[in-house]
């Protein structure tokens, strides 16, 4: 499905590019410095608006930290205490997942760690002081998911959040019959109602597993898609309008990616970048740009590697253009924490 039937091209590419993007056909030269080291599969990234502080789920370490962008290398743990188990299919455990922040005063952690089904959405008010908080003290819990007309049992792993002035938006996905974009309404200082399956991707799209989740400067929700391992190259970017009930499908391309582990918008260029965590061929994992393109008269995506990176997974820009990215490092026997925080800048 390359285009909505609704979507005319204009608002296509209206859609794909960034008003304010140049780009150059190369790759722009980065710099790149690891600011954290010794981490326990890092998963998650958010920086708390107006503010320097970078909040990370440590996830195999079952907690979520911070750092101050201007002093990266000392980590304060901030909540301990998630129930951790071992990532699908791979051999490294995980707990906390995605996070984003609905306003300077409450952060959103998703839950990976509980046993089937059972995975929720915590929201804290992050501690002023060193003393960590522990999961009691959450100002919230939303969830669990229940499946829907019987698909995809399982609902959970919270991995890709994002939040908008009125509302949270979380991917979720149980099995490959389904794939889900979850919705909680989210007022300013209030307590946020319960999670609700708001969008069906696999209905809509056809992509059953959406992975990544970020907002466009217009408002859409643009989402990560991944079909089946055994496809080669099918991950997908989907626009959806968020406002709908049901939501509503605007635009769906190809990238010509295994798997989006992380989107974000560069705050200086407007580009959108993507994370390709390599799980398939540690070939692939990198930093890409997402450029749009045409190809055979229809909207295409073309993903421009910027740079190799071990299984990086999460994202966050810094106000002034740094981009921050948590990788799981080389893998090792034994469970070594082996996770990374990088600090890339450059043209971005």
């Amino acid at each position: 499905m390359p285009i909505s039937r609704s979507l005319g091209l204009a608002a296509a590419v209206a859609i794909l590019f960034s008003p304010c993007a140049a780009w150059s056909a190369a790759p722009p030269a980065v710099k790149v410095e690891a600011v954290v080291t010794g981490l326990s599969s890092p998963l998650g990234l958010a920086l708390r608006p107006g503010t320097n502080e970078l909040y990370i789920s440590d996830s195999g370490g079952g907690q979520v930290s911070r750092v101050l962008t201007d002093q990266p290398a000392k980590m304060t743990p901030v909540i301990t205490g998630f129930p951790t188990r071992e990532f699908p299919g791979a051999k490294f455990q995980v707990g906390p997942l995605g996070l984003t922040f609905l306003d300077r005063l409450r952060l959103a952690v998703g839950g990976g760690g509980a046993r089937d089904g059972h995975d929720v959405v915590y929201i804290f008010n992050p501690p002023v002081a060193d003393t960590p908080f522990k999961l009691s003290e959450a100002k919230q819990t939303l969830g669990p998911l229940a499946p829907r007309n019987g698909r995809g049992h399982s609902l959970g792993f919270f991995h890709g959040l994002a939040a908008t002035p009125y509302a949270l938006f979380v991917t979720t996905r149980g099995d490959s019959s389904a794939g889900w974009i979850a919705r909680a309404i989210s007022p300013e200082g209030a307590n946020t109602a319960d999670l609700q399956l708001a969008i069906d991707t696999k209905s809509l799209s056809g992509m059953g597993g959406p992975t990544a989740l970020t907002v466009s400067k217009r408002g859409e929700l643009v989402v990560a898609e991944v079909g089946d391992y055994d496809k080669p190259a099918d991950a997908r970017l989907a626009f959806y309008d968020p406002k709908p009930k049901q939501g509503r499908l605007l635009l769906s391309v190809g990238t010509g990616l295994r798997e989006i582990s992380a989107l974000a918008y560069g705050p200086t260029s407007g580009a959108l970048y993507a994370l390709e965590p390599g799980w398939i061929d540690g070939k692939d994992a990198g930093l890409y740009r997402l450029d749009a393109v045409m190809a055979d008269g229809k909207m295409a995506v073309k993903a421009l590697k910027i740079i190799e990176l071990d299984r990086p997974t999460a994202m966050a820009f810094a106000p002034d253009g740094a981009l921050f990215v948590t990788v799981l490092g080389p893998v090792k026997e034994g469970g070594e924490k082996t996770g990374h925080l990088l600090k890339i800048t450059g043209s971005l």
